[in-house]
């Protein structure tokens, strides 16, 4: 298919010649556009961030930071992982998590820390308790006061805050299958106490600023009986204002 036609004086463009040409163009510019979308895309990060962050962080300070920096890099996707200072610390040393959001005092020493600012905690009471008159409260003093589930109204929300409770005190459990002999479990029961005492192991941990606050494995397997021993409506209202992970 001829696209010029040429003469003795002149070279003339054929009607498939100026189809081609007008084709040839649009490839041009899409080749063009198609190519600056690649630099642009070149030059915008791009990858996956993993985040640990307590959970008091994580629900009231954080979504906005996230949802500001998914609009700055939309080529990165940002996950938050939640849950105890504990659970934080774990991730960022087995590397679940490319960093983490907790508290640096009891940071092990091989981690790289920078203060970020202060988390600040409240007393909340009564003005006519007996301890609102103090301006310094210290540990001894709490002694008498009800732990946080006694403070029910009824029966049903003390089970309530218990389980709630309760699931702050257990943090990474230790579990083994299911009809394992009763000897076999008080012997792992009584090597898992051996351990957290033992000299050299005590001395890593502290070596390494590592907090650990073992319980002993009768203590963790009442706690499972009760919050198994819960019914499946007293679970639902638990979801509903702690996330049970």
């Amino acid at each position: 298919m001829p696209l010029f036609s040429r003469s003795t004086r002149q070279v003339t463009v054929t009607d498939a010649g100026k189809e081609f040409a007008a084709l040839a163009e649009r490839l041009l510019n899409d080749l063009r556009i198609g190519a600056e979308n690649v630099r642009e895309m070149a030059a915008q990060p791009r990858g996956q961030i993993i985040v640990a962050s307590v959970v008091s962080l994580a629900g009231a300070v954080l979504p906005g930071l996230v949802a500001d920096y998914s609009r700055r890099f939309p080529g990165i996707e940002l996950h938050l992982r939640e849950g105890l200072h504990n659970m934080v610390t774990d991730e960022i040393r087995n590397g679940l998590a490319d960093f983490g959001i907790g508290y640096v005092e009891d940071a092990p020493r091989s981690f790289a820390t920078e203060d970020l600012g202060v988390e600040t905690f409240h007393l909340v009471m009564r003005r006519d308790d007996v301890l609102a008159r103090r301006t310094r409260i210290g540990l001894p003093a709490l002694t008498d006061v009800p732990a946080s589930w006694e403070l029910g109204r009824n029966p049903q929300e003390q089970q309530i805050l218990k389980i709630v409770a309760n699931a702050t005190e257990v943090g990474k459990m230790i579990m083994a299958p299911p009809g394992m002999p009763a000897d076999r479990v008080q012997a792992l029961r009584r090597a898992f106490d051996a351990t957290m005492k033992d000299p050299e192991f005590v001395a890593e941990l502290n070596a390494n600023r590592v907090e650990l606050g073992p319980m002993p494995g009768e203590a963790l397997q009442k706690l499972v009986a009760e919050l198994g021993a819960a019914s499946p409506e007293i679970i639902d209202k638990v979801k509903a204002i702690y996330p049970l992970n």
